[in-house]
């Protein structure tokens, strides 16, 4: 099963990077994550009634729910890079895991949209990227407030690995001149 998700998740990623998003390049990076989402929902939607009826048995089972979170993260790390937004760091695992779990929130109410505009998806699509930009703007605020003290703990570490490794290097040493048999300093080998 998960290698056939998996696969499927691949043909709309691809289906989605197809497309160009260098027309919204000046555009701010929520409009241009929005964009990208709404041609994933786009690639999706000829298999539409098939998520419906997968989506249930899904979501009972949590080996799969797993498995899915896993192949999310992996979508919507070419989500954030087709809108040109950063995916590395400790912002960008929160940005993955956030978008795929706003994401889910926004396909289920995608599959129960009938309305002709999509427009109750549009909303929940506005308002899951606008919640998740306030809360990576906190945690932004946190990094940057934080910055000092993970950079005094990082010196710390780093010190603690240097003696660490030369103590290392003294008892190596010490091994070393016991395996040789260098008695010089034992005044009773002489």
């Amino acid at each position: 099963k998960g290698a056939i998700l998996g696969g499927f998740l691949r043909l709309i990623d691809r289906k989605v990077l197809a497309e160009s998003a260098d027309d919204l390049a000046g555009e701010p990076a929520k409009d241009r994550l929005f964009d990208v989402l709404m041609r994933r929902l786009d690639a999706l939607g000829p298999y539409k009634e098939s998520i419906r009826k997968l989506r249930p048995a899904l979501m009972r089972d949590p080996a799969a729910l797993f498995a899915l979170n896993g192949l999310a993260l992996n979508s919507h790390r070419y989500s954030l890079a087709a809108a040109h937004i950063p995916a590395s760091g400790p912002l960008g695992a929160l940005r993955m895991q956030g978008l795929a779990i706003g994401f889910s929130r926004v396909i289920d109410v995608w599959l129960h949209d009938e309305t002709p505009d999509q427009s109750k998806t549009l909303a929940a699509m506005d308002k899951m990227l606008t919640r998740g930009g306030q809360m990576l703007d906190r945690a932004e605020d946190v990094m940057r407030l934080t910055a000092p003290l993970r950079a005094f703990c990082s010196g710390l570490r780093d010190v603690r690995r240097g003696l660490k490794s030369r103590a290392e290097e003294r008892r190596d040493s010490r091994r070393q001149k016991d395996r040789d048999g260098d008695y010089r300093d034992d005044p009773v080998a002489v």
